[in-house]
């Protein structure tokens, strides 16, 4: 099934993925949104060499010990994991992923301010919007001053301090949303 390029099964009662997926190595889209039973990803994601996006918008994977599955993922450019409650703190590892563009991590209520540094070399588009327990954004996004464009980051509970001073500078930055933001001094 190597012509297989896009999987869609968002919002299916499906408990796993079967083993087999990582056979699919023409695909570049997965979509697992919604699915509520769905809780880990078998390590064979590691053969999706192909894929590029990656849904899992409100389903209930476990991703604390598959942030290193998810960063072999060498040629992902957008993903989107919002709405998942079980995402606390961004691993490092993610930094890996050299080609993401697009990271979405909207209405995760129990993302927290990252320690982690995040080094990404194309990242344009960031949302962490309706995150309330996240305080803080990594000093790293700074280094995307050429190539940050979007960051949406309204409805997070963003301490003083916790927008990079040097953040502002960014030379792309075209849209930044801090609406319904608490801002505090």
């Amino acid at each position: 099934m190597g012509s297989l390029h896009f999987l869609y099964i968002s919002g299916n009662a499906i408990k796993e993925l079967p083993y087999s997926i990582g056979h699919l190595i023409g695909l570049q889209f997965l979509g697992l949104e919604n699915c509520k039973y769905l809780k880990s990803l078998p390590g064979s994601i590691c053969g999706l060499k192909s894929l590029l996006q990656f849904f899992g918008d409100g389903s209930n994977l476990d991703l604390e010990g598959y942030w290193e599955i998810i960063e072999e993922l060498e040629h992902l450019i957008q993903l989107s994991l919002g709405g998942m409650a079980v995402i606390t703190e961004v691993s490092s590892s993610i930094g890996r992923l050299k080609d993401l563009q697009i990271l979405r991590l909207s209405n995760c209520e129990n993302l927290v301010s990252s320690k982690q540094h995040w080094q990404f070399d194309h990242l344009g588009s960031l949302c962490v919007r309706n995150c309330p327990k996240l305080q803080k954004l990594p000093d790293s996004l700074r280094n995307l001053q050429f190539f940050l464009e979007i960051v949406e980051i309204g409805g997070c509970n963003l301490m003083e301090g916790a927008t990079p001073s040097n953040l502002w500078c960014l030379s792309s930055l075209t849209d930044l949303d801090k609406s319904q933001s608490f801002c505090q001094t």
